[in-house]
């Protein structure tokens, strides 16, 4: 027994000086990080806690100065009116129609160009790759109005031109307020942050060894079979990283939808009429903060699928983001 105590007394004493420096040091960093993540969760969090905390006050709480944060008297009535006043499942039903189908096309498209940008040598390359750029760099303000003039008087190739010639009537389509208008630019490469989609494909076809094609294309596998056989499988982390982030720009976007898009059609365009819709409702009884109290219960509707999509996909949502690098 005396043997034991001593030998563990004697290795005590013969650990190196730093020993517990190390120890405490290691001990403060991990204090600092965890304080440091509750802080970003906190700021993170702390719209969705305040909108959640003041959507379920009922009535008998808006004026109480002792209810801060957990509502006295929970109530679901301000979700139930900005459920009307937003004309919610309608709304969102064509706000998904949007998103999902315009990300769908976009992730495909912009895959495309930037395995052909990627693997491939031709002349005006460097021009392509100019142009992708000057796309993230040039703001929407920019060409907002001659694009509002392309699908207001949308002309398919100057073909309508023509037949006016001819015929002497006007065949220019109008194609404002219709999913066109978030569909056509994801078709051709130029829809909402394509530019920036293009070059993460670009970037990740890169890293693609060469010699898995190469090997395809001795097995007799030709080039689209070879891309849509090999490189989209093996691309599936880059696909899930620019499908969720397109989904949710078109799902939050609120300028193009208010330049091409009339009335309520989508919810960001719902939500920013919701304040004077529910003034309308509340002028009789004068209550500002009924109003605020809805507009909270309508601002977590908008953004309860976007919260319900990650919870499901979190997982896969931080390995692609990891895997390619991309950050927002």
């Amino acid at each position: 027994m005396e043997r034991t105590v001593k030998s563990t007394l004697a290795g005590k004493n013969n650990r190196p000086k730093g020993y517990y420096y190390g120890k405490t040091a290691n001990v403060l960093f991990s204090v600092f990080r965890a304080s440091l993540l509750i802080g970003l969760a906190y700021i993170v969090l702390y719209p969705i806690l305040f909108m959640l905390s003041t959507a379920l006050r009922g009535s008998q709480d808006y004026y109480d100065p002792t209810v801060i944060w957990l509502p006295i008297h929970f109530s679901l009535q301000s979700f139930k009116m900005a459920i009307e006043l937003l004309n919610y499942w309608k709304t969102m039903g064509y706000t998904a129609v949007i998103s999902i189908g315009a990300s769908l096309i976009q992730a495909l498209v912009c895959a495309t160009v930037g395995y052909g940008l990627a693997r491939y040598n031709f002349k005006g390359k460097k021009l392509i790759i100019t142009a992708v750029i000057l796309t993230i760099i040039v703001p929407a303000q920019t060409i907002i109005i001659p694009l509002y003039e392309q699908y207001r008087f949308f002309d398919f190739f100057g073909i309508s031109r023509l037949l006016e010639l001819i015929f002497g009537s006007n065949f220019t389509v109008n194609l404002t307020n219709t999913i066109w208008v978030y569909y056509l630019p994801a078709l051709l490469g130029n829809g909402l942050r394509s530019g920036l989609f293009i070059l993460v494909f670009m970037q990740t076809f890169r890293g693609f060894p060469q010699s898995i094609e190469e090997a395809a294309f001795i097995d007799g596998c030709g080039n689209l079979r070879c891309y849509f056989s090999i490189i989209i499988p093996n691309a599936i982390n880059a696909f899930v990283t620019v499908f969720l982030f397109s989904f949710v720009w078109h799902w939050n976007d609120y300028y193009y939808s208010g330049m091409l898009m009339s009335g309520n059609s989508t919810l960001s365009l719902a939500l920013r009429t919701l304040s004077t819709t529910a003034s309308g409702v509340f002028s009789n009884q004068a209550d500002p903060v009924a109003n605020a109290v809805c507009v909270q219960a309508g601002c977590l509707l908008v953004i309860l699928p976007l919260l319900v999509v990650f919870f499901f996909g979190q997982k896969a949502f931080v390995e692609s983001v990891e895997r390619t690098g991309m950050v927002e």
